[in-house]
């Protein structure tokens, strides 16, 4: 049957076989695309291959787009309710609840690399012969076998387009890769990006991030300049191509994470680690996403070369604590060995590369909207739809700061644990509707379990609780103590009235608002409303299990998010203006941090990290011009080591002056390659929307 791949496509497209089960079909389609794709090398190509699913989207079959898929499969198998439909359904639509599911993984592409394709088929082909008698086991093994020789397939599609066109270099490596572990590091790079190109293909563009690039690419570039094969600088070149492929989908969140340690605490960055950073500096385009673990022993060259690139102003890399990484990480489930072995998917999640499939984007609370509903009886002040409260008090019975900050980490605990539930349920249907086959080929664990990645088959498989609008509701949370309840300025019954006019003729009242202590400043009334709301729902997150025998994991950062949900969210009593962006990630609120960096990040020291499993981000901006100066440089460098020293997990800088941003926002046709930090990403800053654009220009400005 296995023969003639070919064959068995056409004759699967042919008869057109929807009664074959999922996995198969699922197999068969991707195979289907990847031997009828358009081909494409040139003589003058370093590195053949190119990412276009959207132009044969047609051969595969539709990857869930959106929460209310999810739903009604979840309806058709009973697995939820229709209240419960009608629940997430309104929460989705008030901005209460996000939700981007599916995707956002690393890979193993280092394990890919050192086994090949003969070797991977051959030991498919075992699992087949003894595990027949086991149907379900058996269709998965099919699905490998089949995704496997198509892969193999199409990179010999390459090789003969190759010579057609006269590209001997491609044709041998092509020829090479396609039956056997790469023996340079050219080979090595070409192999990858096949291996990325098909993964983003399995997943129809979904977030696929590329884990440690300079670590598992270094042993072939080592070799060969060893024996004088290949130098420095055609290194370089190639690693140039690799970007060059990387940046042909824009916001597309593949993260690099270089440098870090080994497992007795030495330094692995190596000439990779700089190549890498130097591709970033000379190409300057929002993707590859470049992140740095950072630890004590990093060399002085890496900390000169990553600054260099973040005076660019294009807001990479972010830069990672290794020590509380592995940490949160551990606290998720993953053994120490494997925790040191961390990288980066999509925007700022912590994942093991080849073994974790933890949804990372699984869910976002929009605590905000948690308050507003509390304020209105359960009642959207956008949409006008309802949330069913755990306690509808009436506000003339709380009493004291103490009652409403009690209720308010009820609700916050009510609607968290609601979502998880759904997202759990959720999860069940992933194998049946929506498996990835080519995926779970690359995921230690899933041929040995003889299962789908999305099904359990790797070796961790956690689910992830985000949030975003931390800093506003701490910041209300200080007001209506202080304004409410200490001053008696007003009563807590006006609020819902003052909110729903969005200030309109309390003016005064707001300015005064405003004028309350905000996070960000060192302050600790505020600093420690904040770390007690984290701690409290860490510790429940923590207790959670999913239906996949991992835990639930915490991730505090927005994306882009707190600008879409600030836009379904009213005023808040933090005095920001209804529909207008949230705060970013944990970041303080736009323009309230005012006692400079080392305030902020004081502001920051006591939060629970650890318990971050899936990460976190912190904004900082600093303007071209003081970064300009290498002592402020410096400066800023050992305020990110105080900080890491203190327990900080992330943190990433916007290096760009006001009067450009607004500049860009007037005139984007002469800003077209301006590269912002958005949070957790970068982005070009006129494909972003207004909101987002805003509450970028809004953010603190340090000097």
């Amino acid at each position: 049957m296995y023969g003639n791949i070919c064959g068995d496509i056409t004759e699967f497209l042919d008869k057109n076989r929807r009664d074959m089960p999922i996995i198969l079909r699922e197999a068969y389609c991707f195979a289907a695309y990847l031997l009828l794709k358009d081909i494409e090398v040139n003589n003058t190509d370093i590195l053949a291959g190119k990412w276009n699913w959207e132009e044969n989207n047609g051969m595969k079959s539709p990857y869930p787009r959106g929460t209310y898929r999810e739903i009604e499969e979840m309806q058709q198998c009973e697995i939820c309710s229709k209240t419960d439909f009608l629940e997430i359904r309104d929460a989705i639509h008030m901005g209460l609840l996000v939700r981007s599911p599916g995707g956002h993984v690393v890979p193993g592409y280092d394990l890919f690399l050192n086994t090949g394709f003969d070797k991977t088929i051959e030991k498919i082909k075992k699992y087949i012969r003894s595990d027949r008698e086991q149907k379900e086991k058996l269709n998965f093994y099919k699905s490998q076998l089949i995704v496997m020789k198509a892969a193999q397939e199409c990179i010999l599609r390459y090789a003969k387009e190759a010579e057609r066109k006269g590209n001997k270099e491609i044709r041998n490596n092509c020829e090479w890769i396609a039956h056997k572990v790469p023996h340079n590091f050219y080979q090595a790079v070409q192999l990858l990006w096949f291996m990325h190109e098909f993964a983003k293909d399995d997943t129809q563009g979904i977030v696929i991030s590329l884990g440690r690039i300079d670590q598992y690419l270094y042993p072939w570039y080592k070799e060969d300049k060893e024996k004088g094969i290949i130098t420095y600088d055609k290194a370089f070149e190639i690693m140039q191509e690799l970007w060059k492929k990387l940046a042909q989908q824009d916001h597309g969140f593949q993260n690099i994470i270089l440098g870090g340690k080994d497992h007795e605490g030495k330094d692995v960055c190596n000439d990779l680690t700089k190549i890498c950073m130097e591709c970033t500096l000379k190409r300057r385009t929002e993707q590859p996403s470049l992140s740095l673990r950072i630890h004590n022993n990093m060399p002085e060259e890496i900390w000169d070369k990553a600054f260099q690139l973040i005076c660019t102003g294009i807001g990479m890399p972010s830069l990672f604590n290794d020590e509380i990484c592995v940490l949160a990480k551990m606290n998720s489930g993953v053994s120490r060995e494997d925790a040191e072995n961390f990288s980066v998917v999509g925007c700022v999640e912590l994942t093991i590369g080849g073994q974790e499939f933890s949804h990372t984007e699984g869910l976002r609370i929009n605590w905000l909207k948690v308050m507003e509903l509390m304020l209105n009886n359960g009642t959207c002040l956008i949409t006008d739809r309802k949330w069913s409260l755990k306690h509808s008090y009436r506000l003339d019975d709380i009493n004291s700061f103490k009652d409403f900050f009690d209720w308010y980490v009820e609700e916050l605990l009510h609607v968290t644990e609601k979502a998880c539930i759904f997202i759990d349920n959720a999860d069940k249907i992933y194998s049946f509707h929506w498996p990835t086959p080519f995926i779970s080929s690359l995921m230690e664990g899933c041929l040995e379990s003889g299962l789908d990645v999305t099904a359990g088959g790797t070796k961790y498989n956690n689910l992830s609780v985000n949030n975003a609008g931390m800093a506003n509701v701490v910041n209300a949370l200080q007001a209506i103590e202080d304004i409410v309840f200490e001053k008696k300025i007003v009563n807590i019954t006006e609020i819902p009235k003052i909110l729903e006019c969005n200030f309109e003729g309390y003016e005064e009242l707001r300015n005064k608002i405003v004028a309350c202590p905000k996070f960000g400043n060192n302050i600790e009334s505020v600093d420690l409303k904040l770390e007690n709301l984290i701690r409290i729902l860490c510790e429940y997150i923590g207790k959670l299990r999913c239906h996949r025998g991992g835990k639930f994991q915490a991730g505090f950062y927005s994306v882009q998010v707190h600008g879409t949900m600030g836009e379904l969210t009213g005023a808040s009593m933090d005095g920001r203006k209804s529909r207008t962006a949230l705060a970013s990630s944990l970041s303080p609120t736009q323009g309230s941090d005012v006692n400079g960096p080392t305030a902020l990040l004081n502001s920051l020291k006591d939060l629970p990290m650890d318990k971050f499993g899936n990460g976190m981000v912190l904004d900082v901006k600093f303007t071209p011009d003081f970064m300009r100066n290498q002592r402020h440089v410096n400066a800023v460098k050992n305020l990110v080591k105080v900080y890491f020293a203190n327990g900080g997990m992330e943190i990433q800088f916007n290096v760009i002056d006001k009067m450009t941003l607004l500049k860009a926002q007037a005139t984007p046709e002469n800003y077209y390659d301006l590269i912002v930090r958005v949070s957790g990403y970068s982005a070009y800053f006129v494909a972003l929307s207004k909101t987002l654009q805003d509450e970028i220009i809004q953010r603190t400005e340090l000097s």
